[in-house]
């Protein structure tokens, strides 16, 4: 189903780095708790070394070691048609 606006993909995939499991759970918890239908678990998004990593949608603005916190604002900036450097 087509979505308006933007879609926020959190990588939680450890494989390749640990960092992306570790960080990226809280972040994508974060994100669903705000933003349930735009919050999508994603098994790559490239950067591991610097997970949580976090892609929006469609954009592509790519941002990497970002926290709970960090990833609301970014979304909330993202919906707003702002990008949150």
């Amino acid at each position: 189903e087509p979505v308006d606006g933007p879609l926020f993909l959190v990588c939680t995939h450890g494989s390749v780095d640990r960092c992306c499991a570790v960080g990226g759970r809280p972040l994508v918890t974060a994100l669903a708790d705000t933003h349930p239908e735009r919050t999508w678990e994603a098994t790559h998004v490239d950067g591991c070394r610097y997970g949580a990593n976090l892609l929006v949608l469609p954009d592509a603005a790519a941002h990497g070691a970002v926290g709970p916190d960090d990833g609301v604002r970014i979304a909330e900036a993202a919906l707003a048609g702002r990008l949150d450097t």
